[in-house]
């Protein structure tokens, strides 16, 4: 039997959750029709995109609502409104158009997958990837009544993500399973017997955001630096789109905390 599944993502990168998504992709059955629905409010690099057409999966853009965190300002309200129902109402008619039979939406910042749902009937899965124990309580009220008011799973990628998500609400904790992200066990470790005698080198690997603890990695590195420890640090990622302030930020505060480190950046265009 051959089952249609939308999938609405944030972003079109590949980084966390965009590769647990392409992992998703590419482990369906060949019977099954993958479709990729991102946004349209940002300019990406299209790696998940080419990638997941790859995989055989469509691909379509849509302008939607994008729980991004420069967005969420009272002044911004009448555009969020606007996405989320344009977004709702462009989803739907896909929905309808390749009669899917499940929606999944990857990460708490996409909402118009669910609505889009409740509205055709259509079943939904929330997969939930991010920590909200560290947001302010506001942010997290409304991603609790948020996930309340559409019905569906909800999937977290661990216990930590699932415990702060579900806060002490019961009915989150009866729609909500943790599914860990797979780790393929055909990998082959990497023989360093070989290895160059030389500073011990610190890898920071992923998107290069305040939320991923970038400036404690350089300051904890200052700390290191003052106790005559010898290494490198290397950091591999890109900040986020329209955020290039941020590299700005990260090499003052290199030149404060780490004269002496070699800090390297290894992302793209870097």
């Amino acid at each position: 039997m051959t089952r249609t599944i939308l999938f609405v993502h944030p972003s079109d990168e590949l980084y966390g959750s965009d590769r647990c998504l392409l992992d998703i992709i590419q482990g369906l059955p060949a019977t099954d029709r993958a479709i990729l629905v991102l946004p349209t409010d940002l300019d990406y690099g299209g790696d998940l995109s080419r990638a997941a057409e790859s995989a055989g999966a469509a691909v379509a853009r849509v302008d939607m609502l994008v729980l991004r965190r420069s967005a969420l300002r009272p002044g911004q309200f009448p555009a969020l409104v606007s996405r989320l129902i344009a977004g709702t109402l462009a989803i739907a008619r896909l929905i309808r158009r390749f009669d899917v039979d499940l929606v999944h939406s990857n990460t708490v910042a996409v909402t118009c997958g669910a609505s889009a749902a409740l509205m055709t009937g259509k079943p939904h899965v929330w997969h939930v990837h991010e920590h909200i124990g560290d947001e302010p309580a506001p942010f997290r009220l409304l991603i609790r009544l948020m996930l309340g008011l559409f019905p569906g799973r909800i999937i977290a990628n661990s216990r930590p993500v699932a415990r702060a998500l579900i806060g002490g609400s019961r009915r989150l904790l009866g729609r909500t399973r943790v599914v860990e992200n797979s780790v393929d066990p055909g990998i082959e470790p990497v023989d360093r017997t070989g290895r160059e005698s030389g500073p011990v080198v610190i890898g920071v690997v992923g998107r290069l955001s305040p939320r991923k603890g970038i400036a404690e990695a350089i300051e904890a590195a200052g700390l290191l630096a003052r106790r005559s420890a010898s290494f490198e640090m290397r950091f591999i990622g890109d900040v986020p789109p329209g955020r290039n302030d941020l590299w700005d930020d990260y090499r003052q505060l290199r030149t404060r905390s780490t004269p002496r480190v070699a800090c390297h950046v290894c992302g793209p265009g870097r």
